[in-house]
């Protein structure tokens, strides 16, 4: 989640994590894997585009049948699942005589823009053992050192590159014209052709890259990433991949001259290796014309290279797996693998973790649908049980299944993982509850009515794409790329969807329990002599002072017994069937609070947003994109109403379609932990946690109301921040508004009639205890704790939740603290999206109009301000240096200070007649420009960092603001880079270094690229709707919605000039922290629950 600088903590959980994990196992096209395995997220090696299987090789010119022909064949009677599935309509394909590829998709959301991705098939895996690293330094000196990239600044374009085992993808994000009309489409592709065919590769510029390679190598090998590495040498120590990570290897990267970068780049480079996608508002004919004249001016492999030809390059994978299913006919082969363990002073948790592998199954048949939709059924059902097997059990921190397609790594990958507390005989407990869950399905199968849950609620969610416009630009062409590398057949959303419930049909109770034994043997059946064999084993431990070693022979036997363990057979543990409930209130219940509260709506107010708007606002503009059409803007809600019910409850609505048939609603009071007790502080912050860890209401269980959630297709979260507390719901309207009305049920249940239960209690105590750890054991998370510290001068409220600060705190007072928070006459509900405005209205009276006020009373008003806290006059030391015990060089350093607040006060208003939006639009703008002269400064000039950036809080009811600063640099370069950050700050404020009419322009078409993307999410819109009737928030009316884009065109130098000189850089008004990590001799871990702040300078 984006969010705050410097939260303490996040607390937004999901109601039912297989509700996210349902979410993202549909994805936009119903092609996204289950869940996001945190191990390979963490890694950061840029393989989310790979390849796998050989792919069909592209026609030069190829059209379909439209999309409703296609669905119509599939859903008739009949269809057979040897049914072809049919490519994108829209997509076309082509190859230049010189070998080059390209793949054209229009898609006008968001309108004029368009993505354009040059991948070309090097990678880590075409490097020589003394080359590790040198494609990835080759992909940065080619892209930096583009000079006709630079044509594309100022234009409100993005651009960045990246590389993989087997790829180096470099891709521009950009608006089709810039301000004068000039087309932006032969300059984006032009300087494509320049970075890839046509680098300069000079001297000075690749000791530049160099730096920065081996600061981002320091900046991201954090403990996390380096058990990723761990996890994925051993999943794949058969093949290169184990010794061939993109980053490559600090000894080598400092070693190659320009003579090795420029032979790489010209023995790799070639066109016949090349694939052009571009995807967005764009015509396919003129962009088939442009590709033309850009790129077949570049040459064919040179015959001398030819047998680097392209076909060896397009067969993946290059490596030859082992997998752990092999051909029936075949017996297994080998010993299974032995625990390998890895121990270090860093890790917060035990883990243990089993890989299994299989070849990618490609989907180009109907039946590839039902084998793909077969486990995603599987594996959500998993996730659910285990989700509550982990529940009650306190020794757990997490405990995931999850199987997927690796794209970079050429094969599908099934994982099973559990997270524990590692004190002894915890751990233990923890696998061996979450392997004998696992024997239970394994033996007596998923049951017929969990199965048909999750298959339905998969089901309806393909629907539900398939009813609302295509995805973003961004999101199709990624999706594109990895359907191109694996091997799938690329559909839209229509034909998708109709060839997953024609594929549903075929899948049987009985051959999907088959297919989830053969998920599960490897791990049940773990030591038998016939059984499939693991792909690893991977065991973590954390151990004081050691450095990242590796043995146990201890732990390994102990592992080794426990998944050996076997059950007998009357040890059946609970059914997996949960009856799911179809209503949380009864009928009955809410009849008898309407004859007694009698809901209305009291007070109404309503906005046209369209009045008196900006030119474009209603769908267009004067400025053409030079191909002859006006250049789309976003499209405002609809009439905007303001209204509060009779209990209190302020209701603020806007109809929009953003996104089809889905609403959002975010219920929000004022005060959040600036409102707590300091004498108690994370009351509230533990009470939200204790509800998402609960989750029983109206005599339902926590797995029935999750059910009803992910029938439904609720996704819910619940957070506490600095200055309010928010309940966020996302869901569709669904048929007849059934989806509206279970949303606006669940919200009526947990606010009436939620039970509070001390298992859950338990579970959070020891989640956000393992947080506290994991935070003093990362550098940049304890180094941003001990910043937001100072900030705050120690007031406890605003600082990370300490298991001692909680550990008095009981049920009783929880439920306290939550009843006087979420009171109906402080509480204010957003509604957005896609929504009969008489079905909301029935709704909102239904649901919300019978909460019945606080203890009976009447409504006593909007909520008073959260006061502000009392902040440090100076800085007594504006520079605190601290260590972190590691074994691994790395460092981290941050500056922070006040500013303007998001409406215009601190200490005092900027303008008293000033537009309420004027100091959260030039805030965003000061972000553009300070980041811009951040990197400018400290990358390409100094070359001291590999990242530095700027953010502001996002405080909207607190009085007070401040920045936050993050600098990424090596441990012998960190006192130089913090300096030459500091000089960028003084010299923007003090006006050595002004902003100048240039620097103008630029932020605001960064800001207005932002604003395209922003408009299609109803989450956004949630946020801009937010505290319009806070009455502690006067400033914030109708107006912030209504008048953004005419604030941030009308936004001028002297503007920013004046919110700039409310930042607080001088010495003492600053204050910065520097953490370096460093090895046990030199230093202490700071990890420790035995102090009530873990922070030592």
């Amino acid at each position: 989640r984006g969010g705050r600088v410097g939260r303490p903590v996040a607390m937004a959980i999901s109601a039912g994590r297989a509700t996210a994990l349902l979410l993202l196992a549909t994805g936009a096209l119903g092609y996204r894997h289950l869940g996001r395995t945190p191990l390979r997220e963490r890694a950061r090696l840029r393989m989310q585009h790979g390849s796998s299987p050989a792919p069909r090789p592209w026609p030069s010119r190829w059209r379909a049948k439209t999309s409703a022909d296609a669905v119509a064949d599939l859903v008739a009677a009949g269809v057979g699942l040897e049914a072809g599935l049919m490519e994108h309509p829209r997509l076309v394909r082509g190859t230049l005589r010189n070998g080059l590829r390209y793949a054209i998709l229009p898609n006008d959301h968001p309108s004029g823009r368009f993505e354009a991705h040059l991948e070309l098939n090097v990678g880590s895996c075409e490097e020589g053992d003394d080359e590790q690293g040198l494609a990835h330094l080759v992909e940065h000196v080619t892209f930096m050192g583009s000079r006709k990239r630079e044509r594309l600044f100022s234009t409100g374009s993005k651009s960045n590159a990246y590389t993989d085992f087997h790829h180096t993808v470099y891709h521009f994000h950009c608006p089709t014209a810039d301000q004068s009309g000039r087309r932006l489409m032969p300059v984006a592709l032009e300087a494509l052709r320049e970075i890839a065919f046509e680098p300069e590769l000079l001297a000075f510029r690749i000791e530049k890259e160099r730096k920065a390679i081996l600061s981002e190598l320091q900046m991201i090998n954090t403990i996390d990433y380096r058990c990723s590495t761990m996890h994925l040498r051993e999943l794949h120590s058969e093949t290169p991949l184990a010794c061939r990570f993109p980053i490559g290897r600090a000894d080598q990267i400092a070693q190659w001259d320009a003579t090795r970068v420029r032979a790489f780049h010209a023995t790799h480079y070639h066109p016949d290796v090349a694939d052009l996608y571009i995807v967005g508002d764009v015509d396919p004919a003129q962009t088939e014309r442009l590709i033309a004249d850009a790129f077949r001016s570049v040459r064919s492999r040179p015959r001398s290279l030819a047998a680097l030809r392209r076909a060896d390059r397009r067969v993946k994978p290059h490596v030859r797996h082992a997998w752990t299913q092999p051909p029936r006919a075949a017996a297994p082969a080998g010993e299974h693998p032995w625990p390998k363990v890895f121990k270090h002073d860093l890790l917060q948790s035990f883990s243990l973790t089993l890989f299994a592998k299989e070849p990618v199954r490609r989907r180009t048949e109907v039946k590839d649908m039902a084998a793909f939709l077969a486990d995603r059924i599987i594996a959500c059902c998993l996730a659910r049980r285990l989700n509550k097997v982990e529940r009650p059990n306190p020794p757990f921190i997490g405990v995931e299944f999850d199987c997927s397609d690796a794209p970079s790594e050429g094969c599908a990958v099934s994982t099973f993982i559990v997270y524990a507390d590692a004190a002894p005989g915890r751990w233990q407990q923890a696998v061996e509850n979450a392997l004998r869950e696992l024997h239970h399905v394994f033996r007596r199968g998923l049951s017929a009515a969990e199965v048909q849950a999750m298959k339905g609620a998969i089901l309806a969610d393909s629907r539900l794409r398939a009813q609302q416009a295509a995805g973003g630009s961004a999101d199709q062409l990624a999706l594109l790329m990895e359907c191109d590398g694996l091997g799938h057949t690329f559909t839209d959303a229509a034909h998708h969807d109709a060839a997953l419930h024609a594929a549903a049909e075929a899948i049987g109770l009985d051959a999907l329990n088959d297919r989830a034994r053969e998920l599960l043997e490897h791990i049940v059946r773990y030591g038998d002599e016939d059984a499939p064999r693991a792909a690893a084993c991977v065991v973590c431990m954390p151990s004081l002072g050691a450095d990242g070693t590796t043995g146990d022979a201890g732990l390994e036997d102990e592992v080794v017994a426990l998944l050996r363990k076997r059950w007998p057979a009357d040890d059946e543990g609970p059914a997996g069937d949960v009856i799911t409930p179809d209503r949380l209130v009864a009928e009955e219940e809410l009849a008898a609070r309407r004859r007694r509260l009698r809901p209305r709506f009291v007070a109404e107010s309503v906005v046209d947003l369209a009045a008196d708007a900006p030119p474009g606002a209603k769908g267009g503009a004067a400025n053409p994109d030079g191909m002859g059409r006006a250049a789309p803007e976003p499209v405002l809600p609809s009439d905007l109403r303001l209204r509060r019910l009779n209990n209190g409850v302020a209701v603020t609505s806007a109809r929009t379609r953003a996104e089809a048939d889905a609403v959002a609603v975010r219920v929000s009071v004022p005060g959040g932990r600036s409102a707590e007790d300091p004498s108690r502080p994370g009351e509230l912050a533990l009470a939200t946690a204790t509800m998402l860890q609960g989750g029983c209401v109206a005599g339902f269980s926590r797995e029935q109301v999750e059910m009803f959630c992910i029938t439904h297709l609720i996704d819910l979260n619940m957070e506490v921040t600095e200055d309010c507390v928010q309940w966020d719901m996302h869901f569709p309207v669904g048929h007849d508004g059934r989806g509206l009305r279970a949303a606006l049920e669940l919200l009526h249940a947990l606010l009436t009639n939620f039970s509070w239960e001390e298992d859950a209690l338990e579970t959070t105590r020891a989640l956000l205890a393992a947080q506290h750890d994991a935070r003093a054991k990362s550098l940049e998370q304890a180094a941003l704790g001990a910043l937001m510290e100072g900030f705050w001068a120690g007031d406890p409220r605003f600082l990370d939740l300490h298991p001692e600060r909680f550990a008095a705190l009981d049920l009783a007072a929880l439920e306290r603290a939550q009843r006087r928070c979420m009171r109906p006459d402080r509480m204010e509900v957003v509604v957005v999206g896609d929504f009969d405005e008489a079905l909301l209205d029935d709704c909102l009276l239904e649901y919300l109009g019978t909460i019945p006020p606080a203890a009976g009373r009447r409504p006593l008003g909007p909520a008073p301000a959260p006061k502000a806290p009392r902040l440090p006059a100076r800085y007594e030391e504006p520079v605190r240096r601290m260590r972190l015990a590691d074994s691994e060089p790395r460092a981290i350093a941050y500056i922070t200070g006040r500013c303007v607040s998001r409406f215009g006060t601190c200490g005092g208003a900027v303008h008293d007649n000033a537009h309420p939006l004027r100091a959260a639009v030039a805030l965003e703008l000061l972000t553009e420009i300070i980041n811009s002269r951040l990197f400018s400064m400290l990358r390409d000039v100094l070359g001291l960092v590999y990242e530095s950036s700027i953010r502001f809080h996002d405080f909207e009811l607190l009085p007070v603001n401040g920045y936050v600063v993050t600098i990424s640099a090596a441990p012998g370069k960190v006192d130089e880079a913090h300096a030459a950050a500091l000089r960028v700050l003084r010299d923007l404020v003090a006006g050595r270094q002004r902003i100048t009419e240039y620097d103008l322009p630029k932020a605001r078409r960064a800001v207005l690229s932002h604003l395209d993307v922003h408009t299609k999410d109803l989450s956004w819109w949630l946020g801009r709707l937010q505290h319009l009737q806070a009455g502690c928030l006067p400033g914030k009316d109708a107006r912030c919605v209504k008048d953004y884009r005419a604030v941030l065109e009308g936004i001028t130098v002297d503007d920013l000039r004046e919110v700039v000189s409310t930042l607080e850089v001088d010495d003492g008004k600053a204050l910065s922290v520097i953490m370096e990590s460093a090895p046990h001799d030199a230093t202490n871990s700071m990890a420790s629950r035995d102090k009530p702040s873990p922070w030592e300078s």
